[in-house]
């Protein structure tokens, strides 16, 4: 676990660096279909399915990447905190982090199963699901870190 203190700082940094990746392709993806396919499919004729095909494929990965990336984070930050704060693995769990990672991994796997296969895409629930990305990143920010003044910091984040 000592090892595992030492290179927390990298691996931090490492796995926040790939979650904004992630929320951005995924919150991204759903903009695109949201805002240009959809409205524009009858123009774009034949190509819009295979556009939307592929747009698909990308939110789909990206989600699936989000969630696994919320899953290590999870653990890894568990893991300090169970190590450095000598508490429980339970109270670990219950911690504003790991509850902010769970219910992003949550989203990010409904987003997976909404953007698998070749059922109609729900624009209603791809839309909501791609504001609650945004609410649960901006819940892992340094604004929500802070004792005061969390709100205001956060609706500026």
């Amino acid at each position: 676990m000592a090892l595992l203190i030492d290179i927390f700082g990298l691996l931090s940094v490492l796995l926040s660096g790939a979650e904004v990746v992630a929320q951005s392709f995924v919150v991204g993806g759903i903009a695109f279909v949201l805002l240009v396919i959809r409205p524009f499919d009858v123009r774009l004729g034949e190509a819009a399915s295979d556009i939307l095909r592929r747009c698909r494929r990308l939110i789909f990965w990206s989600a699936a990447s989000l969630a696994l990336i919320g899953l290590i984070s999870l653990l890894v930050e568990a893991s300090i905190l169970v190590d450095t704060a000598d508490i429980t693995w339970a109270s670990a769990l219950v911690a504003q982090f790991s509850v902010t990672h769970a219910a992003t991994m949550v989203v990010a796997i409904v987003v997976t199963a909404l953007t698998s296969g070749e059922a109609p895409v729900r624009p209603v629930a791809l839309g909501i699901l791609a504001v609650a990305v945004l609410v649960a990143a901006t819940l892992t920010t340094h604004a929500m870190a802070r004792l005061d003044n969390r709100l205001p910091l956060a609706l500026a984040e």
